[in-house]
């Protein structure tokens, strides 16, 4: 494959262009132009975070229309070396990806239908997608991001529903640490982080109120953000990843509850792996598409000539200015399109299908078509994966090994998918800590009612009304993580632990807090330690950076033990 004339970057592909030319054919000259200039940076603020920064900074940059916290940045800082990055204030998120923002919160978003115990419900309208008027609403209480890592879109869900238990799942072992590190220092409690493959979740029948299937693609949105993705591209990999996002989709299926949604996303431009899986999945399970106020109003979401660091963009279509996000609606498949030339983000693709209200036991389940194809190579409950991750980011092959726990692949009208949903093979008892040991820590946290347990030495806590919930993942699910752990239990004494001081109920005033320069905040965070303070009291202490946590250290007498986590740590 030839280099391009101009850039030090490889040529698009020749099969790729020559599609993009049939899909686009009066507009693949801008297409491909635009994928040959730089990407914008955009990053999402902590809504809980960034207000408590001291000084209450302006945010940077420029609003990204579709999202609330997102913001354009003019360049790209040096995030490694913000320790408001590493408190969490922030997360580095590719903007078109936040337009699920809109779809679940924004004006006109998809209304989740409360189940109807009364009978069928009438379907939802195929032409304007919405549910009828006589259906109540309900707020999510369980929602699963599939393919969560490296976590955008689940710590966006966090933020979205406070009150929503968001089941974050990870099949690749080596994917699952930065996806647990993002999760814990976003703060918000809610996030129980898994690592099972997706057929797993067949055991939790009606479990969840949305499912979110950011599927592994073949990468085409990534070819401006990452010009080696160009190199790995083929049409063989893309119908390889077409099939495998089939059966991503057959393995959840089940777990999502009646009336509930399924939120299908990728970050390629290929229909083969959007529109007709789409297709697909409405023939297979009877589910129908949702359509997405996607304009959100008369408000523009993006004029090319505002974009201040390259002036009038002539390969953008200034007939589109004032919707970019394209409608793709063909029969009964909707989905909506983010092409380059368009907007300031990267590609992306959404579609939003809510499951039949009222389904027979046999329903609930699609064809498997796995076993008839060589997508996945199965060897002592191992699955191999080589994708590009939808959250935008390309991953090298990984092998997971978890227990594949067997459960009924959907639950017979009436019944309830939680209820259903138990002891399956066993997965670690959830104790309850001793009084002595929650003695120690009864002032650390503030908010909801919450629920303490223990795993071994571990002690963890989470909201009281997802902790029923918890135990019942527990039993089908290898769980990593959930709710905040608070601290280690070391010979009856509570050690406390990075994820307790970036939880956004910490209780600062329960221990010293040290607030720090910039320069000793990167020195905390590069895990030197820092000069005891003048009168500072021995034992632990909180290192702040402008108001946030970033984690602990120990005063011995002569000097800080830095217990920030050696894996997270600034190498540079």
């Amino acid at each position: 494959m030839s280099f391009s004339r101009n850039k030090d970057i490889p040529a698009l592909p020749d099969a790729f262009v020559g599609r993009i030319r049939e899909q686009f054919p009066d507009e693949h000259p801008a297409f491909t132009s635009a994928l040959d200039r730089p990407p914008r940076t955009s990053i999402r603020l902590n809504p809980h975070k960034w207000g408590q920064i001291r000084n209450r900074p302006v945010p940077p940059g420029e609003p990204v229309p579709w999202s609330l916290n997102g913001r354009f940045l003019k360049e790209r800082p040096s995030f490694t070396h913000d320790p408001l990055f590493h408190a969490g204030c922030y997360y580095v998120q590719e903007a078109s990806s936040m337009f699920l923002e809109r779809v679940l919160a924004g004006p006109g978003s998809v209304q989740l239908t409360a189940p109807d115990a009364n009978g069928p419900a009438d379907t939802v309208d195929r032409q304007s997608g919405d549910p009828p008027a006589s259906k109540s609403t309900k707020a999510p209480s369980a929602i699963l991001d599939a393919c969560a890592s490296p976590g955008g879109k689940t710590t966006l869900l966090a933020s979205l529903f406070p009150d929503a238990l968001i089941v974050a799942n990870e099949v690749i072992r080596s994917r699952v640490p930065p996806l647990m590190e993002n999760s814990i220092k976003w703060g918000a409690g809610n996030i129980v982080v898994t690592q099972n493959d997706p057929s797993h979740f067949s055991g939790l029948p009606g479990f969840f109120d949305i499912i979110l299937t950011d599927a592994p693609c073949s990468g085409e949105g990534l070819f401006r953000k990452d010009p080696g993705a160009r190199l790995e591209w083929s049409p063989e990999n893309a119908r390889h990843c077409s099939l495998r996002q089939r059966s991503i989709l057959t393995g959840l299926w089940p777990s999502l509850r009646p009336g509930g949604l399924l939120i299908y996303t990728t970050c390629t431009f290929n229909p083969e792996e959007n529109e007709r899986n789409i297709a697909w999945l409405l023939e297979q399970t009877g589910g129908e598409c949702v359509r997405v106020d996607a304009a959100g109003g008369n408000e523009p979401h993006f004029k090319p000539e505002s974009d201040s660091r390259t002036g009038t963009d002539s390969t953008h279509d200034a007939s589109r200015q004032w919707n970019p996000v394209q409608e793709l609606a063909q029969g009964p498949v909707i989905g909506y399109g983010f092409y380059p030339h368009r907007t300031p983000g990267e590609g992306f693709f959404l579609s939003v299908i809510r499951k039949p209200d009222f389904m027979t036991h046999d329903s609930h389940s699609i064809i498997d078509i796995s076993s008839n194809n060589s997508i996945f190579s199965h060897s002592d409950d191992a699955l191999k994966y080589d994708s590009v991750s939808g959250d935008g980011n390309r991953s090298k092959s990984g092998r997971s090994r978890t227990r594949v726990r067997k459960g009924s692949r959907g639950t017979p009208s009436g019944t309830s998918g939680r209820a259903a949903a138990g002891r399956q093979s066993g997965g670690p008892e959830l104790l309850t800590p001793e009084a002595a040991i929650l003695d120690q820590t009864a002032d650390w946290f503030t908010g909801d009612p919450f629920t303490w347990y223990r795993l071994g030495e571990r002690l963890f806590r989470i909201r009281s009304a997802h902790f029923p919930l918890l135990q019942q993942l527990s039993q089908v699910l290898s769980v990593r993580h959930a709710g905040t752990e608070a601290g280690r239990i070391l010979r009856n004494e509570v050690i406390p632990v990075a994820a307790a001081a970036f939880d956004i109920h910490l209780n600062p005033s329960a221990f010293p807090v040290i607030n720090v320069s910039r320069d000793d905040a990167l020195r905390f965070l590069r895990r030197e330690n820092l000069p005891v303070p003048a009168g500072a009291p021995a034992g632990w202490h909180l290192v702040a950076y402008e108001g946030l946590p970033l984690g602990w250290t120990k005063n011995i007498g002569r000097r800080m033990n830095n217990y920030y986590p050696g894996e997270w740590r600034i190498r540079k």
